[in-house]
């Protein structure tokens, strides 16, 4: 089966997806500089990672093209911008309407929580030490 694979977890993924399935049901190419002026909300959450907080993937090149899945398990929509390149693009149009499985590498070396490092990663622990750690800030 194809994958797509994600260098971290990321808010816009639904919880708990890794090794789950998604159906590609949409490809498109933007410009970065375009994106990032017109709508930097999305930007916002296409890129920011969940270990993290408030740390974001840096969309340092010019073209993109921007995948949107439905994820199977949830149902629910999200997108992933990647950049363009003529074989990327031509190899993404010939996924679409398929379904890809979720490969998500887990925090690496971003997140104190051993468990980050294992594929029965759990986000609510993580999320939950982070906060102990002082991590995460909530709005009270």
């Amino acid at each position: 089966m194809n994958k797509i694979k994600f260098s971290s977890d990321y808010h816009k993924l639904p919880f708990n997806s890794n090794g789950t399935q998604a159906v590609l049901i949409g490809i498109s190419t933007a410009n970065v500089k375009y994106l990032k002026q017109a709508l930097p909300q999305f930007i916002t959450y296409d890129t920011r990672k969940r270990c993290k907080g408030t740390e974001y993937y840096n969309l340092d090149f010019e073209q993109a093209i921007i995948l949107t899945f439905i994820h199977i398990n949830s149902g629910l929509p999200f997108t992933t911008i990647r950049r363009y390149t003529k074989e990327k693009y031509d190899y993404y149009k010939g996924l679409e309407w398929k379904t890809l499985l979720i490969e998500i590498n887990y925090c690496k070396k971003e997140c104190p929580v051993s468990s980050c490092y294992a594929k029965d990663h759990d986000p609510l622990k993580c999320w939950m030490v982070q906060r102990k750690f002082g991590l995460i800030k909530i709005k009270e």
